[in-house]
């Protein structure tokens, strides 16, 4: 199960719609929304989330220009966080930049659906087995 999971979309109708599949599907404890990257980020400052979807194109600050200042702003502790690119772009340039991140763990074309979803969950699972728990340390 996510336990939190933050959607950043420019669109409200795609952020209803997203909101009902999400709370629907069962697999989502708490969802949060923000309309634009300067709200994500602010959000983020609270703390993390388990998994962030991320629209690419978006007006004023795109998904990139977001995750650079998020990188920028919050360092590695970002990468707790799985990020999944979500957007209408078929652009290979897109794809590829998103690549380039090392804290993106996915790139799906919009619709989401609830496919998506459980794969995101996965990579949530996945992200969780891979890294110690938030605020936990390691002996060396």
């Amino acid at each position: 199960m996510i336990d939190s999971l933050l959607l950043v979309d420019d669109n409200p109708i795609d952020q209803k719609l997203y909101a009902r599949l999400i709370q629907r599907s069962g697999l989502v404890s708490h969802y949060e929304s923000c309309l634009s990257g300067p709200a994500a980020l602010e959000r983020l400052a609270e703390g993390p989330v388990d998994l962030m979807l991320l629209d690419v194109n978006m007006p004023g600050m795109s998904g990139f220009d977001m995750l650079d200042m998020a990188l920028a702003e919050f360092g590695p502790d970002v990468a707790r966080v799985v990020i999944v690119m979500l957007t209408t772009s078929i652009a290979v340039a897109d794809r590829a930049r998103a690549a380039e991140f090392d804290i993106v763990r996915g790139y799906v074309a919009k619709p989401l659906t609830l496919a998506h979803l459980k794969d995101c969950d996965a990579l949530v699972q996945k992200a969780r087995e891979a890294q110690p728990l938030r605020g936990s340390r390691t002996a060396c």
